[in-house]
């Protein structure tokens, strides 16, 4: 009996322990909860939020040396960072971002924080701007340079890829958001602004310059570009460091990006190149490559790829439709691939469909860097292997109007051609061989033909 009465005894001396354990891991627990609803409920205060949006301010403006204000900044449901009226500036006090509405949505999954860490489940980003002020004689732009001093570059081994961890977001979404970049050592101007974007992010790795998105979806885009004439800037450019240069070109780093699927609706696109042409001089039906409007542009595009080593492109165009201001319509382009390549484009697979025509096959831009662009007419050669294809008079002069100075084109201007062939040469020397081409009234042409302006 005195056994089992012991016995006894150190059984309920155990259960008073684990029972105190237990009591001490619920008291932390509960703690633990009051902490954050204490902290949760503070947030809401109004005073509070100014205190923290002052306190943050403060240590990102002595470390940038630059303006940062912020309305307030609070928690919401625990894992939501809420983020009004936030302004970051130079010491000249110009505009670098500024947004009306910003919010984080953190994942606290157990087991997500487990695997991954702290992920950012969306990204949603309202009425804002951000500015890419490159000014005369700067290596990098305005913003840039201000976000060196809070973030020092750390120096980078070539033959040691950068291990910093990535950053993890799931999703992001913009609503009117403005980007702005003007350099004024090249006077080029770009602006885009974009009513709705939508990105499901797969991989932000900006430590490695790699970014990959499963979906892009952009809403109401509007992009315009810029070509102004600039006075010699060499007195202002920073005198030539060799050594700099060379460890220059061991940096391997370069920008990546890839997305799976883009869908682009309701876009529009203006160039207006004022070096080449300070007003626009052409006829009004006819497409102007230095002042271009186009607009009603939607694209569905599948495997996108962007490479800035040599600026490079490549895509799958499974539909790219437009109307451009000269009258000229884009029903569909698609292609099977298309690469676009310092010195080249190519479309293979391709179909272009117009009110009037339809081409298929394979077409090929050559020159020798992108800038000839600005001069398409006489400084990229088109290669083109036609078959079978029905070609509107109309839509070639739109392309190359000085060909209604040929007797055959502007006597079959309103005439829909069907064309087997190759053509190739710029469009202001142009060139065809073995070609078939048939009228309307089935009347025939076979040979060759070259045309020089």
């Amino acid at each position: 009996m005195e056994e089992q009465h012991k016995q006894q005894e150190q059984e309920e001396k155990q259960e008073k322990r684990f029972s105190l354990f237990f009591r001490w891991v619920k008291s932390i627990l509960l703690g633990l909860l009051a902490v954050f609803v204490f902290l949760f409920l503070l947030f809401q205060i109004p005073a509070v939020q100014s205190w923290a949006a002052r306190q943050l301010t403060h240590r990102i403006s002595k470390a940038a040396d630059a303006q940062v204000k912020m309305d307030y900044v609070y928690f919401s449901f625990f894992d939501k960072l809420n983020m009004k009226g936030f302004l970051l500036a130079d010491e000249n006090q110009d505009t670098l971002i500024a947004s009306n509405n910003l919010m984080v949505d953190f994942n606290l999954n157990p087991l997500v924080l487990f695997r991954r860490g702290l992920v950012v489940q969306g990204i949603q980003l309202k009425d804002a701007e951000v500015r890419l002020i490159h000014n005369i004689g700067d290596e990098k732009n305005r913003l840039g340079q201000v976000l060196d001093r809070i973030f020092p570059p750390r120096e980078k081994d070539p033959n040691k890829k950068n291990q910093a961890l990535p950053l993890y977001i799931d999703y992001a979404s913009l609503q009117n958001v403005r980007f702005f970049q003007w350099n004024q050592n090249k006077g080029n101007q770009l602006e885009i602004f974009l009513t709705r974007g939508n990105f499901k992010v797969d991989k932000l790795d900006f430590a490695n310059d790699d970014i990959v998105l499963e979906y892009a979806g952009l809403k109401g885009t509007r992009v315009t570009v810029e070509n102004n004439l600039v006075t010699d800037t060499l007195a202002y450019l920073p005198p030539l460091d060799p050594l700099a240069d060379s460890l220059a070109l061991l940096d391997t780093s370069f920008l990546k990006i890839a997305v799976h699927e883009i869908e682009f609706e309701d876009g529009y696109f203006q160039l207006d190149n004022f070096r080449k042409d300070p007003v626009k001089m052409t006829g009004p039906d006819e497409l102007d490559y230095k002042h271009m409007r186009v607009y009603d542009v939607q694209m569905d595009i599948d495997s996108f790829q962007f490479n800035d080593r040599d600026f490079s492109f490549r895509g799958e165009p499974n539909f790219i439709s437009a109307k451009a201001q000269s009258g000229f319509v884009l029903n569909k382009l698609a292609a099977d691939k298309v690469e676009v390549g310092p010195t080249q484009v190519v479309l293979n697979g391709l179909e272009l469909i117009t009110p009037y025509s339809q081409i298929g096959d394979t077409l090929v831009f050559d020159f020798d860097e992108y800038i000839d662009f600005e001069d398409f007419e006489n400084s990229v050669e088109v290669d083109g292997q036609l078959d079978n294809a029905s070609v509107a008079i109309r839509d070639i002069l739109v392309f190359a109007p000085n060909l209604a100075n040929n007797e055959f084109f502007n006597n079959n201007r309103n005439e829909v051609i069907t064309i087997d062939g190759r053509i190739s040469g710029s469009v202001n020397d142009l060139r065809g061989r073995n070609l078939n081409i048939q009228l309307a009234d089935d009347t025939r042409l076979e040979g060759r033909f070259s045309f020089n302006n």
